[in-house]
């Protein structure tokens, strides 16, 4: 059986059953989390235009929940909504051995097509582990540092089949119709790195223009639609195309023996998660040895060659757009020198803000290379070492799993505490904490059931 025909076996056989405990608990955490972020991506100054534009295109009502708005939009465009949106603060979960954010794209199909059939809880989250497991089996195939060097992002390339993965299991079911949605999906997987260039928005559309796609190409599978065979391991196909050192058998090794849902980390910082490591080992240093923005003459990191690329050479240093930030290597350590963390808050006063003479000069001071032992470890660690150098002595620090990967998870509490600041300022305290409950008890509710603490009226 080949890859395509095996996947889309795959999830149309997968049920909750299947799911072990320690499992269906990690994908309610990570389901959590996504919707957190698709709530309070509203503050992302992208949204008003991402929201209008949906507006002008819907028309007039639908039976998709926008979760950020209340809005009641068609299926396509509440998944392009949902998904965008949850990507839009660049804050949302990572898959490291696929360096995909396989949630994003596969939560705006899930809900799109959970509403529309007003699926079970059980069933919703099956699919959204069904189409995570797509979007993560498909990125390891890709071989990142591959993908990365011919320019794509792999959160949006990948994110299409898991969209449709996750929607083909709620609308049809059908081995056939996942199959033929893949099909479909494979000529419309795009996404383009060159959003580092000049820090556009494109980023934080690229999941929901996914999940857009991937609901589309499972409602024109349902109806028989005649797609192409072997998108995915075709001799023209997805792998082929889209890397040039594909590894196939990572698409398929070990399928429904684990679930790769249990390997993805949750961020605790709303930046690139290359960055991730780097912002401990700083903020440790910092804290261990009481060192203050005026001691430190030089930082020098080494991360890893596909880490150099992503974050380690921006074209702008001094960033002007929030997404410059997020993929500054320079500023970020600045910004983990002179305010100790960095939240949502601290990123966005500094970029809307005047910088000092003072930061300017530690992002001057910061630089960064790639390095042997650190390509050895990814992409199983996106390891970092940090050394900063300051007016009397020299630390350094190396780190090799950041907070909130596999390996130092963030606990319920943890992830509560991240959706409860994102999502209270938007919808207010009782509806957040009610959506939440149902979240973690999602198995004794339908999707109207789940949603209506925020659902609008239509």
């Amino acid at each position: 059986m080949d890859i395509t025909d095996q996947l889309a076996a795959y999830c149309a056989s997968l049920t909750a059953a299947d799911l072990p405990a320690e499992t269906a608990v990690q994908a309610k955490r990570v389901l959590l989390d996504t919707m957190g972020l698709a709530i309070g991506g509203r503050r992302a100054k992208s949204t008003p235009t991402v929201m209008e534009t949906v507006r002008e295109l819907n028309g007039e009502g639908g039976s998709t929940t926008v979760l950020a708005t209340g809005d009641r939009v068609t299926p396509d465009y509440g998944a392009l909504a949902n998904a965008a949106l949850a990507h839009s603060l660049d804050f949302d979960e990572t898959h490291r051995a696929g360096s995909v954010h396989a949630a994003a794209p596969v939560l705006g199909a899930t809900l799109a097509a959970a509403e529309e059939t007003n699926a079970s809880g059980t069933d919703l989250l099956t699919a959204f582990v069904g189409g995570y497991e797509v979007t993560a089996r498909l990125g390891m195939a890709l071989n990142s540092e591959a993908h990365y060097a011919k320019g794509f992002h792999a959160t949006s390339t990948c994110g299409v089949f898991g969209a449709a993965a996750a929607a083909g299991m709620l609308l049809d079911g059908s081995a056939e119709t996942i199959g033929r949605a893949f099909g479909i999906a494979g000529s419309q997987a795009a996404g383009s790195l060159q959003f580092l260039e000049d820090g556009s928005w494109n980023k934080r559309l690229h999941p929901g223009l996914a999940a857009h796609s991937g609901y589309l190409a499972t409602r024109f599978a349902r109806n028989g639609f005649r797609a192409t065979t072997n998108p995915i391991e075709g001799s023209r196909g997805f792998l082929q195309a889209y890397s040039d050192d594909p590894r196939p058998e990572r698409a398929r090794d070990g399928l429904g023996e684990s679930f790769e849902i249990d390997r993805t980390g949750l961020k605790p910082y709303p930046v690139c998660r290359f960055l991730h490591p780097l912002i401990d080992g700083v903020v440790g240093l910092v804290t261990e040895h009481d060192l203050q923005p005026a001691d430190v003459t030089a930082v020098r990191v080494e991360l890893s060659s596909s880490g150099e690329l992503l974050v380690g050479n921006p074209s702008k240093p001094i960033p002007e757009t929030v997404v410059d930030g997020q993929f500054s290597l320079p500023f970020v350590t600045m910004l983990a020198i002179t305010r100790g963390e960095v939240t949502v808050d601290t990123l966005f006063d500094a970029i809307d803000g005047e910088f000092t003479a003072e930061e300017k000069r530690l992002v001057a001071a910061t630089e960064s290379s790639a390095a042997d032992w650190a390509d050895d470890l990814y992409p199983d660690q996106w390891a970092i070492e940090v050394e900063i150098e300051t007016t009397d002595s020299t630390v350094s620090k190396r780190v090799l799993d950041a907070k909130g990967d596999p390996e130092t998870p963030l606990s319920w509490d943890d992830v509560e505490a991240k959706y409860d600041r994102l999502v209270t300022p938007v919808v207010g305290e009782s509806a957040g904490e009610t959506l939440r409950a149902r979240i973690r008890s999602i198995e004794s509710f339908d999707t109207e059931e789940l949603l209506a603490p925020i659902a609008g009226d239509g």
